[in-house]
Order: C-alpha cells, then structure tokens, then sequence
C-alpha cells in the first residue's frame, strides 16, 4: 500500500470513527481528527535518482541527452508517449488522437482541459508556435536545438480550438513519431520573458514543477496537486549528478538515494547481496555489431558474401554474452530486437559453427584464412567492449583468421567514423531513437550514406521504398524483406542488444524502460 493509498484509507477512517466517537481507540498514531477530517502529518514522500551527469538545460526543445530528457520528462508533457506495455508503440498523452491525411499531412487533436503550471491553456494555437519555434518561423528567435530533427516540416495551421494540421516538404517515415515526442512550452510565458528564462524556470504541463536546482549538485521537482492525470505518489524527486560508479553504489547503499543508472555487470552480485537493494535490468534499443568495411581493395575480399557468413558463423555469441557481460545481452540475427518495428521472428541469429566458417572460407577461396590488420573499437562507450572485440579476434583466429586490435580512445574512434573511416572492421553499439528497424537500416545499410560500408542494390531499394511511404502496413513490410536480405548477405558479424542495468532501494515501486526513460509519476513508494 503507498502513502497516498494509506491517507485516503485513513481518511474515510477517521470520517467513519468520528461518526462512532471512537477515535480516541482507533485512529492512527500520526492523525489527528478535527471536525471529521482526518490530518495526517508526514515529511513529503522524496525519492532521489542518481544519474551520471547535471541536467544540461530546462529548455526541453535546446537538448539531446537522455540525462536532460528524464528530469525534464516530469515537468513538460510530450505530445504522444510510447507504451511498455504495448511493445513502445506510441500513443497520445497531450493529443487525443491523430490522422494521417496523406503522404505530407498530418492532423493533431489536443486534449481539452490541460493546463501549464501557470494556468495558461494548451490549445492548438499553442502547439502551432511551438511547431513554429522549431520551424525558425517565430520573428527574432533562433531555432532551437532539435530543429534538425524537423527539417522537412513544411508549415502549421490551426483548424479550430483543437486541432492542428501539420505539413512537411516531402515523406517523412518518422513523421509521427517525432510529432509525438515533442514537447510543449507555454506561449504567452515565453512571448513574455523569452526561451532564456524558460531555460532556467521552465513552466510545462507535466506532473512536477521545479522547485530548486543547483547546478552540479541536484534538481529537486515538486508534485503539481492540478496536474491534469492526477497528483503524482510521489511528492518529490531529486535529481543527483554522480558521475563514478562506485560513488553512485556507495551512496544507494548508504540509503541517500533510491535509484542508480549504469550500474557495472561484475557489481551487481555485490549489491544484490544488500537486504534493500533490487537490481533491475531492462533490454536497451542499442544494439552491438562489428561493421564490415566491404569496400576494401586488395587480397582480401570482403565483399565476397561468404566471408562474411564465415565471419558470423565464427563467432560464439552465447559465450561472449554468459562469460564477459554476465547475461546481459541478447543475441540478434539482424539488427532488430524483437520489439522493433520489422522484427521477424523466422530470422534465426547465426549459430557458432567454426566447421561451417572453415567450409565457407575455403568456398570463397581463402583455404588458409587470412589476415584483419585494423579491427576497431572505441574504449569504454559501452559496457566491456574492449573484452569483448579481445574475445571476438580470439575466436576468429580459431578459424584461421589473423584480427589485429586496435583499441583506440573513444573521441577519435567517433571522428573517424564520422568521416567514414572504420578500419577494416569496426564493433560498434547503434542506438535508436524510434524502435524501428528502417532507422538502422537507412543509416548503416544505404549506399551512400556516410555510415555504410555495405552496397547492396536491393536493398538500397527495399530502404527506399520503406522509407516513401507513411502507411505503416508498406513500411513494415518492406523493411521485414531488407533485414531478410541483409541476413544473407551480412554487412555485420551480428551481435548482441545490450541490456541497461539499475539498482534501486526496495522501497521504491518503479520498473526500467527500453527507451532509457526514467519517468517516476507512474512510481510509488
């Protein structure tokens, strides 16, 4: 039973005892009973979180970090919101529904009755200027940072209190999506005092307002009792910056905070051993792959699609994952986790077969195997990475291929990559932000791009096609046939998802997410 439960209970308690002149026998030892109400005096409910790093800003429209996203998640309210529950499909929070007119156009219906914590409405007008603000439309004001997101969005119009028709300059896959993680700010606030005051003292529609924030120490948020979905359990949450491991574990198990993020694999028996502590973990949408550089000119051709499934079949996944991340990881055959827009369940990881990877060489013309000079990693931007691109050359070497590592600091490894230099192959872990294999596969799978290494016609086709279209049954479809391709045809050795691990104080009621969110109006404790 959580606190607000318990005072509601003893509330309609003491109503009921008054009325029996009992109170004196029964009512609780921190209540008291003035005429028939029940008054309960308790220190406010706080839960704190310890993050790696401060918030950057309280502008949630001039960021791009996940850190900045959970704090600022409580206080302003997105359009949509992706449901655990429902595979992260995304449904409406702030709108009640959307339609997909055509091709460019989408319609947008707001709820009726929210309110920002000020007391200015949401209507449609001011979803237009936020969707203007980001257009760079609004005179004398910048775009804000994630207006490159939003480049092909072509206008806004207001179709009565409620709706609002949005248009982009040509198909946008993703159109929905980023409508429905966009966050709304005030307008009459900001035409005011500027977006520089709303970055220091941000009003929104969400749960919390802030009630202090000292930089590199903590945000304390304070629960709105007129938010719209009901006053949050929790009273208050205190966001802290602790950027080393072991002091974000010290400090949860000495009591002072009640979540930790990043909690390192070889740590979690030391803290499941702890009578308060529960360790949580939560497969993550970022997934693990060595990219191959199939451009390569010389002896060695790694465009020849059997050295590349020899490269697969060479490799032991399920030891990689049981022995050096300590189970967490999930083993892929493509790049699309099984809650993935395009997952298809038919598509079998390859298995660890170095007999089969020895038949394919010698198929391709490579009896004696050959030699990798430059597979790379970048050190630390992921859970044991290094140990685990080590356990890979191991591997390969079993099957007579010769992987020299180089292990490089993570800045130039990103710089490099960046300029599409990967080495001959490269592991790296791919985020993505939309659930949806297309995304992945655009990004790493279409020739031309500057993170592929692969060409495949077909499948830039497939790419094309999904990516044309916002009817979502054609989309899906064709990005099922590309990743069914791509499984034939590796432009990676397909490796693992990772899995984020938490650790958390007992008393609090909160499950990890997917999508990395740290949301608490949903917690209790």
């Amino acid at each position: 039973m959580n606190r607000r439960t318990l005072l509601r209970k003893a509330s309609a308690l003491a109503m009921g005892i008054g009325a029996l002149n009992l109170v004196g026998a029964c009512a609780p030892a921190t209540q008291a009973v003035t005429g028939g109400q029940a008054e309960v005096s308790e220190e406010p409910v706080r839960v704190t979180v310890a993050q790696t790093a401060d918030v950057s800003t309280m502008d949630p429209h001039n960021h791009g970090i996940t850190i900045t996203a959970n704090v600022l998640a409580h206080i302003y309210d997105s359009l949509g919101t992706r449901n655990p529950d429902q595979n992260y499909r995304y449904e409406g929070r702030l709108v009640e529904s959307w339609n997909i007119v055509d091709d460019l156009t989408v319609d947008l219906t707001l709820r009726d009755g929210v309110t920002f914590s000020n007391g200015e409405p949401l209507n449609a007008e001011v979803c237009k200027y936020n969707l203007d603000r980001i257009m760079g439309k609004l005179p004398g004001v910048e775009p804000p940072f994630i207006a490159q997101s939003y480049a092909k969005l072509a206008g806004a119009e207001v179709l009565d209190e409620r709706t609002v028709r949005v248009t982009t300059s040509e198909v946008d896959t993703f159109l929905v999506q980023r409508l429905m993680d966009l966050e709304m700010v005030p307008k009459q606030y900001t035409e005011e005092n500027g977006f520089e005051k709303l970055a220091q003292e941000p009003i929104g529609t969400g749960p919390y307002t802030l009630k202090e924030w000292v930089r590199e120490e903590h945000v304390i948020l304070e629960a709105r009792d007129d938010y719209w979905r009901g006053r949050p359990d929790i009273d208050e949450v205190v966001f802290r910056p602790i950027p080393e491991d072991a002091t974000r574990m010290a400090e949860l198990q000495a009591g002072n905070v009640d979540l930790i993020v990043n909690v390192p694999p070889d740590s979690v028996p030391m803290l499941e051993a702890e009578e308060h502590i529960s360790v949580k973990s939560v497969p993550s949408t970022r997934m693990v792959a060595v990219i191959i550089e199939t451009g390569v000119e010389g002896p060695l051709d790694m465009s020849h699609t059997k050295v590349r499934q020899a490269l697969n079949y060479a490799v032991d996944r399920d030891s990689i994952i049981e022995h050096i991340l300590g189970g967490y990881g999930i083993k892929l055959a493509t790049v699309a986790p099984d809650y993935f827009l395009g997952y298809d369940p038919e598509l079998e990881p390859y298995p660890y077969d170095p007999d089969k990877a020895r038949e394919l060489l010698a198929e391709a013309g490579y009896p004696d195997g050959f030699e990798i000079k430059d597979f790379r990693v970048g050190r630390g931007r992921f859970p044991r990475n290094v140990e685990v691109a080590q356990a890979i050359v191991d591997q390969l070497a079993q099957v007579n291929v010769q992987a020299t590592l180089n292990a490089m600091e993570f800045g130039v490894w990103a710089k490099d990559t960046n300029e599409h230099i990967v080495g001959d192959m490269s592991l790296a872990a791919l985020g993505n932000a939309y659930f949806d294999a297309w995304n992945t596969l655009f990004t790493l799978c279409r020739s031309g791009n500057v993170w592929a290494w692969y060409s495949n016609p077909e499948v830039d086709a497939l790419i094309d096609e999904a990516g044309s279209t916002l009817d979502p049954e054609k989309h899906e479809a064709a990005t099922k046939k590309a990743l069914e391709l791509i499984r034939e045809d590796p432009p990676f050795i397909f490796m693992y998802q990772l899995v984020d691990v938490y650790a958390i104080n007992q008393r609090l009621q909160w499950e990890p997410r997917s999508d990395e969110l740290i949301y608490l109006y949903d917690a209790s404790v």
